[in-house]
């Protein structure tokens, strides 16, 4: 409903700059409100340290020490409101004045929360992982204006939290994960974007597509990997029937690019190392991929279920960073990928090219993400 004849009222936005899917998560949030409300953004996260180290390490592959600084953020609640980064968020609630704050990052919550609640102001969490206890440290007994945004509604987190937390049945809403706008778009605007996708890569009918994609903090490690298992494993994964296009998502990863350029195939097997690509060209890609290779971040693994591809999840990370093995084992559990099998990992992926059906899944929430929250914010404010 739009506000045209008075003012529009002011959501806040908490975010972190640091994660691809906590950007992505801001983003979502914008897009879907933004036509009706007047929505800011603040990164508190800018000041702490730890960020930049933890996203280094997770670039770098180095995951056991990423997470030691994940064992860091119960002792950081506790000394939250000495901390820089509470004083961002609280100077901007009291500079904006909004009539509603969205957290998507697991930081300073309980703070925030309190806060919000002594100027009754409602506030929406928006995990960014499909296991959110860390969103969630020291919250106890939340009031009704405080909803959690879950992306399905089989989570054991939700029962969790109601059982020994003091939440109630009405803190949780299902409006889906925060997925890019992109990948609700009609199947016509998806095919219409892959046919100008298979132009450029050269990609026939009956090729087959592989998609690396490491996250946006994945590390070039794991990428190089993965390539080379799968060209030593040529034999396995192609035959005279088809090409192999294998697609790795590079990122702003130029060193990357050039490494993966300059790498010699044989003829069923090509190579394409692609830089940043939009939501509109990741979109339209997994929904064509054939086996997707990624880390379990909670976007890659929620757009894999949306666009329906069968996923090979890179566990190295999921072994150190619990959420990470939560989010792999919630699409596994449910059919959609299998963690990698690195001793036979060239079977592993002539079976999934040779799958003849998608992993299907009937009701996914987060293909309706902006109408859900923009659904849920009017009922709120």
């Amino acid at each position: 409903m739009q506000q045209q004849q008075q003012q529009k009222k002011r959501v806040l936005v908490i975010y972190s700059n640091g994660g691809g899917g906590h950007v992505s998560a801001k983003n979502a949030c914008e897009a879907a409100l933004k036509a009706d409300y007047e929505v800011h953004t603040v990164d508190p996260t800018a000041s702490i340290p730890c960020e930049d180290m933890f996203n280094q390490f997770m670039k770098k592959g180095n995951f056991f020490a990423a997470s030691l600084l994940v064992k860091m953020q119960y002792t950081a609640e506790w000394i939250a409101p000495i901390l820089s980064s509470q004083r961002v968020i609280k100077n901007a609630i009291s500079k904006i004045q909004p009539h509603l704050i969205i957290s998507v990052i697991p930081l300073h919550n309980y703070y925030t929360l309190s806060y919000a609640t002594s100027k009754n102001i409602p506030m929406f969490l928006v995990p960014t992982d499909i296991t959110f206890m860390h969103f969630l440290y020291f919250i106890k007994n939340p009031p009704p204006s405080f909803k959690v945004l879950v992306p399905f509604g089989d989570l054991p987190d939700v029962a969790t939290l109601i059982n020994e937390h003091g939440f109630t049945k009405d803190n949780f809403v299902v409006t889906g994960y925060p997925l890019r706008s992109e990948f609700s778009a009609p199947a016509e605007q998806i095919e219409e974007q892959w046919s100008t996708i298979r132009g450029e890569l050269g990609v026939a009918p009956k090729d087959k597509v592989i998609t690396v994609m490491m996250g946006a903090q994945g590390s070039a490690k794991h990428s190089i990997q993965y390539v080379e298992r799968i060209l030593k494993d040529t034999a396995r994964v192609c035959n005279a029937d088809f090409r192999v296009h294998l697609v790795v998502m590079c990122g702003e990863n130029q060193t990357l690019r050039r490494q993966l350029e300059a790498i010699c195939t044989i003829s069923h097997l090509k190579i394409h190392a692609l830089g940043r690509k939009d939501g509109s060209y990741v979109s339209a890609l997994l929904h064509h991929t054939h086996a997707f290779c990624t880390k379990p971040g909670g976007s890659s693994v929620n757009e894999a279920m949306c666009a329906e591809v069968f996923t090979v999840f890179e566990d190295d990370s999921a072994k150190c960073i619990w959420w990470e093995h939560d989010n792999m084992m919630y699409s596994v559990n449910h059919g959609y990928g299998e963690v990698v099998d690195k001793r036979h990992f060239g079977a592993q992926l002539k079976r999934a090219l040779r799958r003849t059906t998608r992993p299907s899944i009937e009701n996914c929430p987060g293909r309706r993400f902006n109408l859900n929250l923009q659904n849920l914010v009017q009922t709120c404010m």
